[in-house]
Protein backbone atom coordinates (compact mmCIF):
# COMPACT_ATOMS: atom_id res chain seq x y z
CA UNK A 1 0.00 0.00 0.00
CA UNK A 2 1.25 3.52 -0.82
CA UNK A 3 2.02 5.98 2.01
CA UNK A 4 -0.95 8.20 1.18
CA UNK A 5 -3.35 5.24 1.37
CA UNK A 6 -2.11 4.50 4.91
CA UNK A 7 -2.35 8.19 5.74
CA UNK A 8 -5.93 8.52 4.42
CA UNK A 9 -6.99 5.40 6.30
CA UNK A 10 -5.43 6.86 9.45
CA UNK A 11 -7.42 10.08 8.99
CA UNK A 12 -10.66 8.08 8.91
CA UNK A 13 -9.60 6.26 12.07
CA UNK A 14 -8.74 9.55 13.81
CA UNK A 15 -12.22 10.89 12.96
CA UNK A 16 -13.68 7.87 14.75
CA UNK A 17 -11.23 8.43 17.64
CA UNK A 18 -9.42 5.12 17.05
CA UNK A 19 -6.00 6.62 17.73
CA UNK A 20 -4.24 3.32 18.30
CA UNK A 21 -5.17 1.93 14.86
CA UNK A 22 -4.46 5.31 13.27
CA UNK A 23 -1.02 5.28 14.87
CA UNK A 24 -0.23 1.94 13.21
CA UNK A 25 -1.20 3.23 9.77
CA UNK A 26 0.71 6.48 10.21
CA UNK A 27 3.82 4.51 11.15
CA UNK A 28 3.38 2.39 8.01
CA UNK A 29 3.11 5.59 5.94
CA UNK A 30 6.32 6.85 7.55
CA UNK A 31 8.09 3.52 6.96
CA UNK A 32 7.46 4.04 3.25
CA UNK A 33 8.03 7.80 3.24
CA UNK A 34 9.97 9.05 6.31
CA UNK A 35 9.55 12.71 5.37
CA UNK A 36 5.73 12.57 5.05
CA UNK A 37 5.02 15.79 6.95
CA UNK A 38 1.31 15.29 7.48
CA UNK A 39 1.91 11.75 8.79
CA UNK A 40 4.57 13.03 11.20
CA UNK A 41 2.22 15.75 12.44
CA UNK A 42 -0.76 13.49 12.88
CA UNK A 43 1.23 10.64 14.43
CA UNK A 44 2.48 13.11 17.04
CA UNK A 45 -1.13 14.11 17.68
CA UNK A 46 -2.24 10.48 18.01
CA UNK A 47 0.56 9.76 20.46
CA UNK A 48 -0.44 12.80 22.51
CA UNK A 49 -4.07 11.61 22.56
CA UNK A 50 -2.86 8.17 23.70
CA UNK A 51 -0.86 9.79 26.53
CA UNK A 52 2.61 9.21 25.06
CA UNK A 53 3.82 12.79 25.42
CA UNK A 54 7.55 12.04 25.01
CA UNK A 55 6.76 10.11 21.82
CA UNK A 56 4.56 12.94 20.56
CA UNK A 57 7.35 15.44 21.26
CA UNK A 58 9.80 13.29 19.28
CA UNK A 59 7.57 13.30 16.19
CA UNK A 60 6.86 17.03 16.39
CA UNK A 61 10.61 17.61 16.70
CA UNK A 62 11.20 15.43 13.61
CA UNK A 63 8.62 17.42 11.70
CA UNK A 64 10.15 20.74 12.76
CA UNK A 65 13.52 19.61 11.41
CA UNK A 66 11.83 19.29 8.01
CA UNK A 67 9.59 22.34 8.36
CA UNK A 68 10.88 24.71 11.09
CA UNK A 69 8.02 27.16 10.49
CA UNK A 70 5.14 24.71 10.99
CA UNK A 71 3.06 26.81 13.35
CA UNK A 72 0.69 24.05 14.50
CA UNK A 73 3.62 21.74 15.32
CA UNK A 74 5.26 24.53 17.33
CA UNK A 75 2.06 25.30 19.22
CA UNK A 76 1.38 21.64 19.97
CA UNK A 77 4.99 20.97 20.96
CA UNK A 78 4.88 23.94 23.35
CA UNK A 79 1.82 22.44 25.02
CA UNK A 80 3.49 19.04 25.29
CA UNK A 81 6.68 20.51 26.72
CA UNK A 82 4.54 22.35 29.28
CA UNK A 83 2.81 19.14 30.31
CA UNK A 84 6.25 17.52 30.64
CA UNK A 85 7.36 20.54 32.74
CA UNK A 86 10.12 21.33 30.26
CA UNK A 87 9.54 25.03 30.80
CA UNK A 88 12.59 26.43 28.99
CA UNK A 89 11.89 24.29 25.93
CA UNK A 90 8.20 25.22 26.02
CA UNK A 91 9.00 28.92 26.21
CA UNK A 92 11.50 28.69 23.36
CA UNK A 93 8.95 26.97 21.13
CA UNK A 94 6.23 29.51 22.03
CA UNK A 95 8.55 32.40 21.29
CA UNK A 96 9.21 30.94 17.86
CA UNK A 97 5.46 30.48 17.32
CA UNK A 98 4.93 34.17 18.17
CA UNK A 99 7.60 35.16 15.65
CA UNK A 100 5.97 33.06 12.94
CA UNK A 101 2.43 34.20 13.73
CA UNK A 102 2.56 37.51 15.66
CA UNK A 103 -1.22 37.97 15.28
CA UNK A 104 -2.03 34.78 17.21
CA UNK A 105 -3.62 35.42 20.59
CA UNK A 106 -3.20 31.72 21.35
CA UNK A 107 0.58 31.90 20.94
CA UNK A 108 0.77 34.82 23.36
CA UNK A 109 -1.59 33.11 25.82
CA UNK A 110 0.53 29.96 25.71
CA UNK A 111 3.65 32.00 26.39
CA UNK A 112 1.86 33.70 29.30
CA UNK A 113 0.92 30.35 30.84
CA UNK A 114 4.48 29.08 30.56
CA UNK A 115 6.00 32.27 31.96
CA UNK A 116 3.56 32.13 34.86
CA UNK A 117 4.57 28.55 35.62
CA UNK A 118 8.19 29.68 35.57
CA UNK A 119 7.37 32.38 38.16
CA UNK A 120 7.91 35.21 35.66
CA UNK A 121 4.60 36.92 36.32
CA UNK A 122 5.34 40.37 34.95
CA UNK A 123 6.38 38.91 31.59
CA UNK A 124 3.35 36.59 31.68
CA UNK A 125 1.04 39.57 32.21
CA UNK A 126 2.62 41.38 29.25
CA UNK A 127 1.86 38.36 27.07
CA UNK A 128 -1.67 38.18 28.51
CA UNK A 129 -2.25 41.85 27.65
CA UNK A 130 -0.99 41.29 24.08
CA UNK A 131 -3.27 38.25 23.69
CA UNK A 132 -6.22 40.37 24.87
CA UNK A 133 -5.31 43.13 22.39
CA UNK A 134 -5.41 40.56 19.60
CA UNK A 135 -8.67 38.93 20.72
CA UNK A 136 -10.48 41.25 23.13
CA UNK A 137 -13.74 39.27 23.02
CA UNK A 138 -12.25 36.03 24.40
CA UNK A 139 -13.26 35.85 28.08
CA UNK A 140 -10.74 33.04 28.67
CA UNK A 141 -7.88 35.42 27.92
CA UNK A 142 -9.21 37.95 30.43
CA UNK A 143 -9.68 35.24 33.03
CA UNK A 144 -6.13 33.92 32.54
CA UNK A 145 -4.82 37.47 32.95
CA UNK A 146 -6.67 37.88 36.25
CA UNK A 147 -5.62 34.45 37.51
CA UNK A 148 -1.94 34.99 36.67
CA UNK A 149 -2.09 38.14 38.77
CA UNK A 150 -3.98 36.50 41.63
CA UNK A 151 -1.53 33.63 42.04
CA UNK A 152 1.57 35.77 41.67
CA UNK A 153 4.07 36.15 44.46
CA UNK A 154 5.85 38.76 42.35
CA UNK A 155 3.15 41.45 42.38
CA UNK A 156 2.18 43.69 45.27
CA UNK A 157 -1.37 43.36 46.61
CA UNK A 158 -2.19 46.74 45.08
CA UNK A 159 -1.05 45.60 41.62
CA UNK A 160 -3.16 42.44 41.95
CA UNK A 161 -6.17 44.45 43.08
CA UNK A 162 -5.85 46.86 40.12
CA UNK A 163 -5.78 43.98 37.64
CA UNK A 164 -8.84 42.44 39.26
CA UNK A 165 -10.63 45.81 39.20
CA UNK A 166 -9.87 46.00 35.47
CA UNK A 167 -11.22 42.45 35.03
CA UNK A 168 -14.34 43.33 37.02
CA UNK A 169 -15.06 46.45 34.96
CA UNK A 170 -14.72 44.44 31.76
CA UNK A 171 -17.26 41.85 32.88
CA UNK A 172 -19.59 44.03 34.94
CA UNK A 173 -18.53 42.74 38.33
CA UNK A 174 -18.83 45.59 40.80
CA UNK A 175 -16.09 44.61 43.20
CA UNK A 176 -14.23 41.51 42.05
CA UNK A 177 -12.82 39.58 44.96
CA UNK A 178 -14.45 42.28 47.12
CA UNK A 179 -13.16 44.60 49.77
CA UNK A 180 -13.20 41.85 52.40
CA UNK A 181 -10.18 40.34 50.68
CA UNK A 182 -8.31 43.62 50.57
CA UNK A 183 -7.80 45.35 53.91
CA UNK A 184 -5.93 48.61 54.31
CA UNK A 185 -2.70 46.88 55.35
CA UNK A 186 -2.66 44.95 52.04
CA UNK A 187 -1.72 48.09 50.17
CA UNK A 188 1.22 49.13 52.29
CA UNK A 189 4.45 49.21 50.34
Amino acid sequence: MKPDKHYNLAMDLIKSKDYDSARRHLRKALDKQPDHRAALHDLAGCLAMLGDLPGAADYYERLLKLDPDCYSALANLGTIYSKLKRWDDALSVCQKAVLINPRSAIAYASAANILSQMGRTREALQCDRRAIELDPEDPGLHSAYAMHALYSSELTPLEVWKIHQEFGRRFGIREPYGPALWNDQSFET
